[in-house]
């Protein structure tokens, strides 16, 4: 990237689990090992910023669609409901197995968790009462997404499968499973994107496949090329993570797909013909090995990436031109502490602000 275009990020003190901006767009929430900080950063707000105290660390951290509620999952097997403008811890969420993944319903209701217990569960809010609890994996729920109407819920898990449920029906089991791993092949899922009635899928096979959620069909799939690796290369270092697809995320408006893989690139494919329309090549250096993550702006004309060449780059998301790119902070003088590697992203509501998640370091 250009160096004129090169910005320094916000450096914090401490590691970073968890990134989650308030759908106002005042707020920013930044969960650790220690604690969660709420800080009115795209404001004039003169209120001081929050800090609560957690146990173990933060898994996860997602304000409600109306912005009055944060949730935090935590490694001591709890869903804690904070109000976000004065920190105070108002109801929990009791799990018997750390928490992994939780999602809100549209409409501000509901919470759906994922465990390591192998199950999901959905909590009415108000009453802070678990209504249903949906069994059917025997793996980790590592992700859970509500579609966009709030009718369905999409789990992933690590027994390579994701499942579809409709959380309101008197029925507790799945409608059907989407994907199951091949016999002599473990796929794990990595992402899951739900955008009206569909989903997107990526999986260590390399691949991203995409299903109908009222049939079950399969829509199609989509796959970055095979790198140029050796068989050998392929035996010692694991075939998944040669072609691991990290993540897919659909556009705004459900026309566009944007995929991160191990080749070093991001690529937008359109969503009705699965024709790869542009490629993000800018990480690819000696420095990266894979793109861990890419995202649409809420608008849909910019995506966002992270590498482990240590930088967030943004992207006009139907030219391909490379608008900024944002760096991790570097070591101290004399310092040989490794910086580490974005891994995550999110973006403001507004589209002007952009939260990483470093691996390995303490800043975003």
């Amino acid at each position: 990237a250009n160096e004129s275009k090169s910005k320094q990020l916000l450096v914090l003190t401490e590691w970073l689990f968890a990134v989650a901006f308030s759908p106002n767009n005042t707020q920013v929430a930044l969960g650790s090992r220690r604690r969660v900080l709420i800080m009115h950063v795209f404001s004039d707000d003169d209120r001081m910023d929050v800090t609560i105290k957690v146990r173990g660390g933060v898994v996860g951290l997602s304000f409600s669609p109306e912005g009055d509620i944060l949730a935090m999952g935590g490694w001591d097997a709890m869903v804690s409901l904070i109000d976000p403008v004065t920190g105070d811890i108002f109801s929990r969420l009791e799990h018997d197995f750390m928490v992994a993944s939780l999602s809100w319903s549209p409409d501000s209701q509901f919470i759906v968790t994922g465990s390591f217990d192998n199950h999901a569960y959905v909590w009415h809010v108000d009453s802070s009462e678990m209504r249903q609890q949906l069994t059917g994996h025997t793996g980790p729920v590592l992700g859970v997404q509500y579609s966009r109407d709030g009718t369905m819920i999409a789990t992933g898990s690590g027994d390579a499968t994701c499942k579809i449920w409709q959380p309101k029906s008197e029925e507790k089991q799945e409608d059907f499973c989407l994907i199951k791993s091949k016999p002599k092949f473990s796929v794990q899922l990595q992402y899951l994107s739900v955008c009206g009635r569909h989903a997107g899928i990526a999986h260590s096979s390399g691949t991203g496949t995409f299903y109908d959620l009222d049939t079950g069909a399969q829509l199609g799939s989509v796959r970055h090329p095979d790198e140029e690796t050796s068989k050998e290369e392929e035996d010692a270092i694991s075939a998944q993570i040669v072609h691991t697809l990290h993540c897919i995320a659909f556009a705004p408006d459900c026309s566009r797909i944007v995929t991160a893989g191990h080749d070093c690139t991001a690529r937008v494919w359109d969503a009705k013909t699965k024709e790869e329309l542009v490629v993000f090549r800018g990480h690819a250096s000696e420095l990266a090995s894979a793109v861990f993550m890419a995202l649409f702006s809420p608008d849909g004309t910019l995506i966002a990436s992270v590498s482990n060449d240590k930088t967030i780059r943004v992207w006009d998301s139907f030219t391909g031109e490379e608008k900024i790119c944002f760096e991790g902070n570097a070591p101290a003088e004399g310092s040989i502490e490794d910086t580490g590697f974005f891994f995550a992203i999110a973006w403001s509501p507004d589209g002007k602000g952009i939260g990483g998640r470093l691996y390995g370091n303490r800043c975003v």
